[in-house]
């Protein structure tokens, strides 16, 4: 875990921060500098140095025009990893059969972190349960009295 900032890391941080809510576009929303500093710290100080922190934001700015959020931070410094499509999949099985089914070969590390990121998405999807359907007939129910 990443230790807390120091007073100077975070002026630091302010000052890239504010120069890039000035030129960057807003959009029409009003920039609370404050209230946006503080979210930054709250999403990113445990994760991220300050340095790593005014590097994303320095990438961002080359490829955006718009003041970005934590969360643009976030995909900087830590990309999501590309998914195998099926068609890939399909493609190293037919590949791992042409070289025999070997248990040690590239296409079947390929396969099974498919399968494992299949068993993942099946796990993050939650079922809707009939408890779930009641509390949003419930709300609705409220909200039209």
């Amino acid at each position: 875990m990443q230790e807390s900032w120091k007073s100077t890391e975070i002026e630091g941080l302010s000052k890239a921060l504010a120069v890039v809510c000035i030129v960057q576009n807003a959009y029409g929303t009003e920039s609370q500098f404050a209230a946006r500093l503080d979210f930054w710290i709250m999403k990113l100080e445990k994760k991220y140095t300050v340095n790593q922190v005014i590097h994303a934001l320095d990438i961002y700015t080359d490829r955006h025009s718009d003041v970005p959020t934590p969360s643009d931070i976030i995909n900087i410094l830590n990309p999501e990893k590309p998914k195998i499509t099926q068609t890939e999949y399909i493609a190293n099985k037919e590949k791992w059969a042409k070289e025999g089914y070997k248990s040690h070969c590239y296409y079947l590390g390929i396969m099974r972190e498919f399968e494992a990121q299949e068993e993942q998405q099946r796990n993050e999807a939650k079922p809707i349960t009939d408890e779930t359907l009641l509390k949003l007939a419930h709300d609705s129910v409220k909200k039209i009295n």
